[in-house]
């Protein structure tokens, strides 16, 4: 039976972000308890697939809770969160088979689809999604990182003039000391510690609290060095001396929290990193059960919690950072790229598998989309419906605001393997 959502469902996000609650227009949500499980239809649906949503917000709050804490070692996406990916490999696949993301951006898809003991298939297009993923899928437990640190001389001299021209109104000297000496280690080859220590340190380069390594600052994205200047003037502050090792020590503690049990021993060796999503020549046709990835409109793989501080860590240097362009695939190019990588996924999607995009919607988005997927794939995949993630908060929501709502929310767009 085709799967279609009902264009009234809405899943709408409240205050903080991770809390969500379910929500429909007008009249349907006298109609809620009466859905039946069991089935997805026109005039049906499964309450228990519903799962991540939740059917009242103590079952919110319980979903987050279960939320690995590996999850935390960056902020997420939230385009598609970790509940959302756990939606549907839950829904759509079953143990021991293949779960391909062509543009993973924090490994949040891997990790979901290898605690769920499925095979996790993934193509990062940068470093600091290079590193993110591998942390989460390889990670290190609080000794390792320990006796890994030991190795690290963080007291010797180096070079500031990089400091004083990017870094000064963020960093203490000696802050920023220990941070360097912390990136050569990282940088200096491929090992699974280094690259979870890296990651970890990456999320605590800035911030607007005492863990973070920074002067007051934003979190998600990394001030320009000018911005930066003139919030430390408003503020009458300075960078003051944070030590990194205890910060690093205290951060691995909490994102260990919930173990690495075998699910992650296994994807260690289970899964599998691939290149560029157009040519996944390591994949076997009708080999993948799910697609899930994030698509980003016009561009590919550029984050909206773009940080060039993170970037810089991870081997790109300021300049490259803040000159680089928010869109890594312009505009003009993105159509003829996405029709590609579809092309591509209807090689390795087997007969029945889907494929879930997620992006920010507009009124033209879903349309286009679905142009694009048909167009791209001679009919091999069938749009089986959509549904809306909600940026506005539960209390908030108004039924009149329908269209406004739609267009400020996330779409998740089903499409099925002929």
């Amino acid at each position: 039976m085709s799967v279609k959502f009902r264009p009234e469902l809405k899943l709408v996000e409240s205050l903080p972000y991770w809390r969500r609650s379910l929500a429909l227009r007008g009249d349907q949500l006298a109609d809620f308890a009466a859905l039946q499980d069991g089935r997805f239809g026109e005039g049906e649906l499964d309450q228990l697939s519903l799962g991540f949503a939740g059917r009242a917000s103590s079952q919110v709050r319980q979903r987050r809770e279960l939320r690995h804490s590996l999850h935390y070692i960056l902020p997420t996406n939230e385009i598609l969160p970790p509940e959302a990916a756990e939606y549907f490999i839950n829904r759509f696949t079953k143990v021991g088979e293949a779960v391909l993301d062509p543009f993973s951006v924090d490994g949040a898809v891997p990790l979901e689809a290898s605690l769920m003991k499925r095979r996790a298939i993934y193509s990062v297009w940068t470093k600091q999604a290079r590193h993110t993923t591998s942390a989460k899928l390889r990670p290190a437990d609080l000794a390792e990182v320990a006796l890994w640190l030991q190795t690290i001389h963080f007291r010797k001299p180096i070079d500031l003039s990089e400091y004083k021209i990017y870094f000064k109104n963020f960093y203490h000297p000696d802050t920023f000391r220990e941070i360097w000496h912390l990136r050569q280690a990282v940088l200096s080859g491929p090992d699974r510690i280094a690259d979870f220590v890296g990651v970890l340190a990456a999320g605590l380069l800035h911030g607007n609290t005492q863990q973070f390594l920074s002067a007051f600052t934003t979190s998600q994205v990394a001030l320009q060095p000018s911005e930066q200047e003139r919030l430390n003037f408003k503020r009458a502050e300075s960078p003051e001396y944070r030590q990194l090792v205890p910060r690093l020590l205290s951060r691995v503690a909490h994102v260990a929290r919930d173990g690495f049990g075998r699910e992650l021993r296994d994807a260690a060796t289970n899964s599998l990193l691939c290149g560029d999503p157009r040519d996944l020549t390591g994949v076997k046709s009708s080999s993948v059960a799910l697609v899930l990835t994030t698509l980003w409109p016009g561009w590919v793989a550029r984050p909206e919690s773009f940080s060039w501080i993170r970037e810089w860590f991870f081997g790109v240097t300021p300049k490259q950072s803040l000159d680089m362009p928010s869109k890594l695939i312009v505009n003009d190019g993105w159509g003829e790229f996405i029709s590609e990588v579809i092309f591509e996924l209807a090689r390795v999607v087997s007969s029945g598998g889907r494929v879930v995009f997620a992006l920010k919607a507009s009124e033209e988005s879903e349309s286009i989309l679905k142009e694009v997927v048909q167009n791209s794939s001679a009919g091999a995949f069938v749009a089986e419906g959509s549904f809306y993630l909600a940026t506005d908060s539960l209390s908030e929501f108004d039924p009149q605001l329908a269209r406004d709502l739609k267009n400020s929310s996330i779409l998740y767009q089903v499409f099925r393997r002929k």
